[in-house]
């Protein structure tokens, strides 16, 4: 196989590819990256055994011999990184080596079979539906935070995604506080009901931009896959049963506070400063118009904010980790927030604004 392109053509694909290929040196050929080069378009592929991406690059310069060849995916992001700003470069392989040739440098790398390049599996898609990327990046964004880390729980460790009724649904939880996207989908879909590990949807929230740029969503049993013009994802899901996330949002609150986003989100930010290293506890303190938010910690420091709220209801006190407090209003959009309380012992439920998405968040109170 004879290729040439531009150093910026094959940087990018190879840089999104090599980003998921195995760092940890369990098998030598997860470190590899493979080119594939069919009708005019080179593949760039690289894979953990759990994810799978595929970036893109089309064969406008000198191509001969279509094949597939596999290349140490850290060396060849280094050499290409290396290389000056728009310069041409041809790969050339010869039996066991690939040379890569740019002006008057030249590189030859060593490779392994392409026939042991692993896939990560052949999806055979029950479910496909179109969105862009910006509606399915706010959905990951407005979830993401609240998945599990390492939980025994394993079906926590990551994101549940549903379709219903047209509706694309994202939740996650790690049985403290849950998080709720929702969207309508253009045209109808079948139903759907997964779990999206965190690795993949961490990688695939670096993927995906913030342009209305279609993305194609295709899910069968065990895969999903997002698809765009410039790349392919793939990831295995996580088998399991994820709860019942409806029953999880409380009902019957009669506690009701308003609040401008970000005088809530400057207040407890301030108020953290001294709040206990390992629960990060604020204690919220309400009264008819006015909000008090006050920490204390083991050395006996104390801070105080007190903020103008809406809330005409009798004075009431529950105590929240403020880092998931924190983590809902980063991702509200500026104005007003409200929060339902019932008691106590209670979880709160969170509304705001998100452009495009409806949303919902749950946190549950400390007990200190």
């Amino acid at each position: 196989m004879k290729l040439t392109l531009l150093r910026e053509s094959l940087l990018k694909p190879l840089q999104l590819a090599a980003s998921v290929t195995d760092k940890r040196g369990l098998r030598p050929i997860l470190a590899h990256v493979l080119l594939d080069v069919t009708n005019e378009q080179l593949s760039v592929i690289g894979t953990d055994l759990e994810l799978e991406l595929v970036g893109k690059v089309p064969l406008t310069g000198q191509t001969q011999a279509m094949g597939r060849i596999t290349l140490p995916a850290r060396k060849l992001v280094e050499i290409c990184r290396s290389l000056p700003d728009l310069t041409s470069l041809t790969l050339t392989s010869e039996g066991e080596r690939v040379t890569v040739q740019c002006a008057k440098s030249r590189f030859v790398l060593a490779t392994l079979p392409a026939e042991d390049f692993p896939a990560v599996g052949q999806i055979n898609p029950t479910v496909e539906f179109t969105l862009s990327q910006r509606v399915l990046r706010l959905l990951l964004e407005t979830s993401h935070f609240s998945m599990a880390q390492q939980d025994v729980r394993y079906y926590l460790n990551g994101l549940f995604m549903q379709v219903e009724n047209d509706q694309l649904i994202t939740v996650a939880t790690d049985g403290h506080r849950m998080s709720v996207g929702q969207t309508s989908l253009a045209s109808s879909a079948s139903p759907m009901a997964v779990i999206v590990p965190r690795k993949g949807v961490l990688e695939l929230m670096r993927l995906i931009g913030d342009e209305d740029i279609p993305v194609t969503v295709l899910a069968d049993d065990n895969h999903l896959c997002v698809k765009a013009a410039e790349f392919v994802f793939t990831t295995k899901l996580v088998e399991g049963r994820f709860p019942d996330y409806q029953r999880i949002v409380p009902q019957g609150g009669d506690k009701i506070l308003i609040a401008n986003r970000d005088e809530l989100k400057q207040a407890i930010t301030r108020a953290a400063i001294l709040s206990n290293e390992k629960f990060r506890g604020v204690r919220l303190l309400l009264a008819p118009g006015l909000l008090r938010i006050c920490a204390n910690n083991l050395e006996q420091e104390e801070s105080e904010e007190e903020i103008t709220v809406h809330y005409d209801g009798e004075p009431f006190e529950v105590v929240f980790n403020a880092g998931y407090l924190l983590d809902i209003l980063a991702v509200l959009n500026a104005g007003d927030v409200k929060i339902t309380l019932r008691d106590e012992t209670s979880g709160a439920l969170v509304e705001g604004e998100v452009n495009l998405i409806k949303t919902q968040f749950v946190v549950m109170p400390l007990q200190l």
